[in-house]
């Protein structure tokens, strides 16, 4: 701008905050995880497998299960299976798997998710997440940290 004009400039950055591992939370659902070990192989194959159960005495509608995946990793499409079930819809995208389903009192459901271990590197391994759609006070979430592949 070579006039005399006054000239505005609009800066903005977009990204995740660095993430720090945090602890399992059950507020109605428990949400527990296992098969990811702290360090893996690239070119490992292996099942992420997340049980979610409703810890009341009332049926829980509408329930969403988000994992992300951890950016080295990728999910096995060809063998991904979603769980039976009535209402049961799954959503498997680049980075995450989305699950929505409803539980009955002290039910539970078990999900699967097949990975295989692409690149090198240290990657965040975040909380599955289970909240209910439109009940705030029912969630769950397992435990996030780092993970590494070597």
């Amino acid at each position: 701008n070579t006039g005399t004009a006054a000239t505005w400039f609009l800066v903005s950055t977009r990204g995740v905050e660095s993430q720090k591992p945090q602890p399992e939370e059950t507020q109605g659902l428990s949400v527990t995880r296992s098969g990811i070990a702290k360090t893996l192989e690239q070119g490992e194959d292996g099942v992420i497998s997340i049980t979610v159960k409703n810890m009341g005495d009332r049926r829980v509608n509408d329930i969403a299960l988000t994992q992300i995946i951890p950016t080295g990793l990728e999910v096995r499409r060809e063998i991904l299976r979603a769980p039976a079930g009535e209402n049961v819809f799954q959503d498997t995208r680049d980075d995450r798997v989305l699950t929505y389903f409803d539980l009955k009192p002290r039910e539970r459901i078990h999900i699967e998710i097949p990975y295989n271990v692409m690149l090198s590197g240290e990657y965040f391994y975040a909380a599955a997440v289970a909240e209910a759609m439109y009940d705030p006070t029912k969630y769950g979430k397992s435990e996030s940290r780092w993970l590494a592949v070597k």
